[in-house]
């Protein structure tokens, strides 16, 4: 569950004509719950959501790693560094992230012997994602790697390349320069890296990975219009999401249901399998839990519809968010288009805490 790490974007927008006359549907929200922050100038960025419901945070200008536990609550796990980032979580509460500084380190935190290095470099080094399984994905010195538990690190690849997420089976999403482009790949266990074929881009990233083996895509070709983001099915091909222009943009995660997050111009999205657009997030939350709240960044994902992110107040400041959207069974709404149309809210038990 890899949260830019690079900082490479794409410059993206939703064409017009892909708006007309489009709503999607979407569960009414159980909850919308902030990180707390621990000082008063501190802010809180929400990364990563695990199986189960174990979220990660940083907070900048404060303690540095924040984790929420089902069933305890939010953790202040200090930091292993002083300029720390939180990338991952995965269902035991292992932490992964990078710390930079005279030397960068890839690292993890368990709740037994706290923090440890997975890897480190000269120049570059973090870790992006972590599987229940424990394969952990990232990158040293622009290298890809996997590491895999009683194995240790293995690098993908010969060139510059980047690990963004992983799955239960060890399969690693990213993306790999060849002939002076960046080429999303998809890396398998006893299989190698194989290197995939965007529709139209120039530069294509593999930003997210589930355990069917579908790929989250951002492709980039520099022209108007022509930039998209899509997800891959293995035999299946590429599935469009939004072809977009000059705005930024991100993919961030994609869930076994198909269900995709990231970020738009307009802030968080949420895609849901057959619908034409995605939900705009900062007008779902409004609708059930008021104005206080514009939804930044959707980072992470997970099976039971919890999504974590960074929402900003009215006076600017950030502050993580774990958004609980409930399965089958609950109340439908339908109207969240991504360019501003309005929620049909019929009721809810929805709160804010």
């Amino acid at each position: 569950m890899e949260r830019d790490p690079t900082g490479i974007f794409a410059h993206m927008c939703i064409l017009a004509a892909c708006c007309a006359g489009a709503s999607a549907e979407v569960w009414a929200p159980q909850s919308f719950v902030l990180f707390p922050r621990n000082s008063p100038r501190a802010e809180t960025f929400g990364q990563a959501v695990s199986t189960n419901g174990y979220a990660a945070a940083v907070e900048a200008l404060g303690t540095g790693v924040a984790r929420y536990a089902p069933g305890v609550g939010f953790q202040n796990l200090g930091r292993p560094g002083s300029n720390t980032g939180v990338f991952g979580v995965n269902s035991r509460g292992v932490v992964v992230g990078a710390v930079a500084g005279i030397f960068r380190t890839a690292y993890r935190y368990d709740d037994g012997p706290g923090y440890s290095v997975v890897a480190s470099g000269t120049f570059s080094a973090g870790a992006y994602a972590i599987s229940d399984s424990g394969f952990i994905t990232g990158e040293t010195d622009s290298r890809a790697f996997i590491y895999a538990p009683g194995q240790g690190v293995t690098y993908l690849g010969s060139g510059a390349s980047v690990g963004y997420a992983v799955n239960e089976s060890g399969q690693v999403a990213g993306f790999g320069v060849v002939n002076s482009r960046d080429r999303a790949f998809v890396y398998t266990p006893g299989g190698g890296v194989q290197y995939l074929s965007v529709p139209g881009a120039g530069h294509s990233y593999g930003r997210g990975i589930n355990n069917a083996g579908q790929v989250l895509l951002d492709s980039l070709t520099g022209g108007l219009g022509a930039n998209g983001a899509y997800v891959y099915t293995p035999g299946s091909g590429y599935a469009l999401l939004a072809r977009t222009a000059n705005v930024q943009s991100r993919m961030h995660d994609i869930n076994n249901r198909g269900w995709v997050v990231g970020d738009l111009d307009e802030g968080g999205m949420l895609w849901l399998p057959g619908e034409a657009l995605p939900i705009n997030l900062t007008n779902y939350v409004r609708q059930y839990f008021g104005p206080t709240y514009t939804i930044t960044n959707a980072n992470a994902v997970n099976d039971v519809g919890q999504i974590v992110g960074t929402a900003t107040d009215a006076t600017g400041r950030s502050a993580g968010f774990i958004l609980t959207i409930p399965g089958a069974g609950t109340v439908w709404v339908a109207g969240v288009a991504a360019l501003g149309v309005g929620i049909r809210r019929r009721r809810t038990a929805a709160r804010l805490r």
